[in-house]
């Protein structure tokens, strides 16, 4: 799913952690929770690139440091329980967000989609580092990964911090150049996000002519970056 803002992948993450489960959601201060939230999310996006990149020693440091981050980050729920980020169902629940939104902006745009064992193979890895980071009876194939997200759907909820996560996101700082990539980002993170999602988050399902504009213009822009990063 998608679900923000690293070319394909972030955006999609973005959006489908704005749907989030109401027994982990604060309902006051919420702006400040937001922009609290960045901080650990720079130590998220390091942890992504140590554990795809980097050997045992640094992915384990990496995976060390968030785990303490995460320790540390409480609130009050809707319902008034006390939380905190380690909890292992929320890791569970971030975790399904994060594969599958990576799998799935892969597949819509990537030259050429993974096969369905390459896509169990990527889950099944997956799967050791979320369990290192304190989740629980993680899927190991692609096919439970979305049965196991589509579970927590009575869980969730769109309220104010929704509303503020995604008025952020479609407010994301970029220079005037920048910004018509940064629209065909969230174009694309909507279009792959679930159909039952799609009313939430007040996002109208798009035409097949549309969604195939939207990413060939996507392809197209990033072909630039992806030449950068080749060599």
């Amino acid at each position: 799913m998608s679900w923000a803002l690293n070319p394909a992948k972030d955006a999609t993450l973005s959006s489908s952690h704005s749907l989030r489960s109401p027994k982990r959601v604060s309902n006051c201060q919420v702006g400040r929770e937001v922009r609290a939230a960045f901080k650990p999310g720079q130590a998220c996006k390091s942890l992504e690139a140590a554990t795809t990149y980097g050997g045992r020693e640094m992915a384990m440091r990496s995976i060390e440091r968030v785990n303490a981050i995460h320790a540390q980050v409480r609130g009050i729920d809707l319902q008034g329980q006390a939380y905190v980020a380690n909890e292992p169902e929320l890791i569970r629940w971030v975790h399904l967000v994060e594969v599958i939104s990576f799998a799935q902006a892969y597949q819509h745009l990537a030259p050429q989609a993974l096969s369905r064992p390459d896509l169990d193979q990527y889950v099944a890895e997956m799967a050791r580092i979320g369990h290192l980071l304190g989740a629980e009876d993680l899927p190991t194939n692609y096919a439970d990964t979305h049965a196991a997200l589509l579970a927590f759907k009575d869980q969730l909820a769109y309220n104010e911090r929704t509303r503020l996560i995604l008025q952020t996101i479609h407010a994301y700082p970029a220079q005037a150049h920048e910004q018509p990539f940064i629209q065909l980002v969230l174009q694309c993170a909507q279009h792959i996000l679930p159909d039952w999602a799609l009313p939430w988050l007040r996002v109208r399902p798009a035409s097949s002519l549309e969604v195939q504009l939207t990413q060939t213009a996507l392809v197209l822009i990033s072909k630039p970056i992806q030449w950068a990063l080749d060599h």
